[in-house]
């Protein structure tokens, strides 16, 4: 087994994980139409992702880029990131900003 090897399959399995909660979360999305005909969404249990836009699928679109924004800093920062649909993060040994010392 050569370091790149393992280095690619680990790789392999933060991807998929991170994918698993992404698909999660997105499946628990929440959006309304708001007054003005513009879109609102939000994934309950996880404050702070929300979004609004004029279309359904732009509104659908930007809370996913919302959510995965939210995951890297929850990650780098060694947050508390919540359990969604049985996928759990924070198990994992994450390199964190307060793992390294730095901050």
């Amino acid at each position: 087994m050569t370091a790149g090897g393992a280095g690619a399959r680990m790789l392999a399995e933060v991807y998929a994980v991170l994918s698993a909660y992404t698909a999660a979360a997105m499946g628990q999305a929440r959006y309304k139409i708001l007054e003005d005909g513009t879109f609102s969404g939000e994934i309950p249990g996880v404050e702070g992702v929300w979004s609004s836009e004029p279309t359904l699928e732009r509104c659908r679109q930007v809370l996913q880029e919302v959510l995965e924004e939210w995951l890297i800093l929850k990650l780098r920062d060694g947050d508390r990131i919540p359990v969604v649909e049985g996928v759990d993060l924070t198990w994992r040994r994450w390199p964190t900003r307060k793992s390294r010392g730095s901050g």
